[in-house]
């Protein structure tokens, strides 16, 4: 085999064999090459003994060890191992398996496995096992899963800076967790701010959690608190019957895509009104039946509502379960699929997942006929009026107040 400077440059030019694989041995640290097969793909190893035994190891492509100086360095790192009795190899493949179930794909699988496929319908489970597919395996699955957890609890401690000011103002100690992660479950006791319509008390549960009720949060557009707004909205209820609300929450108003289009053309089909909450302006002219605005408080429009359209995230459907229309709920991710099985239940509307609504079509069969079944209504009205005693803020803040006791 040919001993020769592996320089940057240098390796470039190395031509492939003819056949077979050929390796390049390195002049200024012996025991290091490259290795180049005939088809052209490239790998750094590493020649060296451990005790009696002769050792080859593959350090890794050259796609993914571009530089020469890396790879050298590793491959001198195994060799001062192996002078010390360590098998590098050994050792690579053992940090690689632990690694591997605590990635965050194989906690994932272990979960599917354990829990969702044990305690959920096999509609929810597949559901569950083609979202992580595509929105999150393929960016995060190889990531260790500790690591993925500090990057999460990055982002909640941006969320929690106004709990945190509080806390200061108060004079508590500053807390370097996550909240809302780390300190879900207190011995005080566990606070779920969820409508006790949804669901019923679990006997795995934390000790002591208490169904205070959703804590609703209805304000105007903190970027445009301004009167226009309310002016247009009034004149275009007032021009015509209740129209059908579309909204789409925080999170799922960013997928929307053509999923806007496609509800002006159902309303447009089915002869009804629409309005639009679309949290961004669309750059598509409106017919007069339509109307969009950015943001809209829900409790000022769907009471107002023939049905709404929603994507069944925990704060949007509270305030639907309240306003006593029936509904089309859309679920895209995370907890919406459940919470909209649960409302479905309850009578108050229909499913249509949000990756088959961006269809015209389904949507107008969908909303014909939960438009055509007054069961659908009577069952909102009935669950709005369960409701409207229902304060989760006030309950909340009153077992906090008990527990402090």
């Amino acid at each position: 085999m040919p001993t020769v400077r592996l320089t940057q440059l240098g390796i470039e030019k190395l031509a492939p064999p003819a056949s077979g694989r050929v390796v390049y041995w390195d002049r200024h640290l012996p025991g290091f090459g490259l290795r180049v097969t005939e088809s052209g793909a490239r790998s750094w190893i590493a020649k060296y003994r451990v005790g009696d035994r002769a050792v080859m190891e593959t350090l890794g492509p050259v796609a993914r060890i571009p530089k020469v100086d890396d790879a050298r360095r590793l491959a001198r790192e195994s060799m001062a191992k192996a002078a010390t009795g360590e098998h590098p190899v050994v050792e690579r493949k053992a940090r690689e398996r632990k690694a591997a179930v605590s990635t965050f794909q194989a906690v994932a699988e272990r979960y599917v496995e354990r829990h969702a496929k044990k305690n959920t319908r096999p509609k929810t489970w597949r559901e569950l096992e083609r979202l992580l597919a595509r929105d999150l395996l393929p960016r995060w699955g190889g990531r260790p899963y500790a690591l993925t957890l500090d990057f999460v609890r990055a982002a909640m401690r941006r969320w929690e800076r106004p709990l945190h000011t509080l806390r200061a103002e108060l004079g508590l100690s500053r807390s370097r967790r996550a909240i809302l992660m780390d300190g879900q479950f207190s011995p005080r006791g566990t606070l779920a701010l969820f409508d006790p319509a949804l669901v019923a008390p679990q006997p795995d549960w934390p000790a002591r959690t208490f169904v205070c009720g959703a804590a609703l949060h209805d304000a105007p557009d903190p970027q445009d608190a301004t009167a226009p707004a309310d002016e247009a909205l009034e004149r275009f209820l007032a021009e015509g019957p209740p129209p059908v609300v579309f909204a789409l929450g925080s999170s799922a108003v960013w997928l929307a895509r053509d999923y806007w289009k496609h509800a002006i053309a159902a309303c447009q089909t089915l002869g009804i009104r629409g309005l639009l909450l679309t949290g961004v302006p669309l750059e598509q002219s409106l017919p007069p039946s339509v109307a969009a605005f950015n943001y809209l408080p829900y409790s000022r429009v769907f009471p107002r509502a023939a049905a709404i359209v929603h994507q069944a995230g925990i704060g949007t459907l509270s305030f639907a379960l309240r306003s006593g229309r029936p509904q089309l709920l859309a679920p895209a991710g995370y907890d919406q699929p459940d919470n909209a099985a649960r409302a479905a239940r309850l009578g108050v509307g229909r499913v249509l997942p949000f990756r088959r609504a961006h269809n015209a079509a389904r949507l107008v069969r969908e909303l014909r006929a939960l438009l055509g079944d007054n069961a659908h209504a009577r069952a909102a009205a009935e669950t709005a009026g369960r409701l409207r005693s229902v304060d989760g803020a006030a309950a909340a803040a009153q077992r906090i107040i008990e527990s402090m006791g």
